[in-house]
């Protein structure tokens, strides 16, 4: 019997999110240093057994271990896998990605075969939509294709959690999403710009005005009425503005480094 360990962070929500002029979902996440852990015993499989066992909330991890087990042709294998996280469920904070990234981190370890953070996060699309929380820095990424666009090296912004977070359904977010619209498609394409010069000159309020952009953009598909007064208040206290998670369920107010802590009360 061998075994492994593996962790992946959840995510505060994401700098950027949208599709492209050609309809391809892309974002920006921002890391955070809550996630999941993951323990993954490998023992001999017996005939008619399946390839992974784990606990009923864990079988998209428990998924994405059996896919990397086929992909390598491990078919006398199986995995015995439990995950632990410290991610609230249902916010949009990647608490489903983080699961699936440590289960594959683990069982990587475990087979001692390591695959890079960019493949372990295109297997995990392979199974739903992944934020990509192990991947270094700031990346730009096709969550639904597995397709790693680039990386940037972060600013130390302060976030601090925002209320009016609600739990959803990711699954039938993804299914019940509205179609973009051609004006939608050119804000976006400008939220990203501004990101990406923000990036380039190390400016955490173009930075910020990207994502407050971006989670403004998102509010208005999405019917998210509380966003814009949030964003008032966040403002009222100092922030340069908001994040949103991919599902519009959860918001950070971005504050610049370094701000003292009685300037950036919240609750609001």
């Amino acid at each position: 019997m061998s075994w492994g360990i593996g962790a992946a962070p959840g995510t505060w929500g994401e700098l950027i999110q949208g599709v492209d002029r050609r309809g391809r979902h892309q974002l920006v996440s921002l890391p955070s240093r809550d996630g999941s852990r993951a323990l993954v015993r490998l023992l001999p499989r017996r005939r008619g057994s399946p390839p992974v066992l784990a606990a009923p909330p864990w079988r998209r991890a428990a998924a994405a271990v059996a896919l990397l087990l086929d992909e390598l042709g491990l078919g006398d294998v199986q995995a015995r896998l439990s995950v632990h996280s410290a991610l609230p469920r249902g916010l949009g904070r990647a608490s489903s990605s983080a699961d699936l990234l440590a289960a594959l981190s683990a069982t990587c370890r475990a087979l001692r075969r390591p695959l890079r953070p960019a493949a372990l996060c295109a297997l995990a699309c392979r199974i739903e939509p992944t934020n990509p929380t192990i991947l270094p820095g700031w990346s730009l990424y096709r969550q639904r294709r597995g397709e790693h666009l680039g990386s940037a090296r972060p600013l130390p912004l302060t976030l601090r959690p925002l209320p009016g977070s609600r739990a959803v359904d990711t699954r039938a977010w993804h299914r019940e999403a509205p179609p973009w619209t051609t004006p939608q498609l050119r804000a976006h394409a400008r939220s990203l710009a501004l990101l990406e010069r923000g990036i380039a000159l190390r400016d955490p309020r173009r930075i910020a005005a990207a994502a407050t952009r971006s989670a403004l953009l998102t509010a208005e598909r999405r019917g998210r009425s509380e966003v814009p007064r949030a964003l008032e208040l966040a403002r009222e206290r100092g922030a340069l503005g908001l994040a949103l998670s991919h599902s519009g369920s959860y918001m950070v107010a971005i504050f610049p480094p370094g701000v003292p802590r009685e300037r950036r009360s919240l609750p609001l």
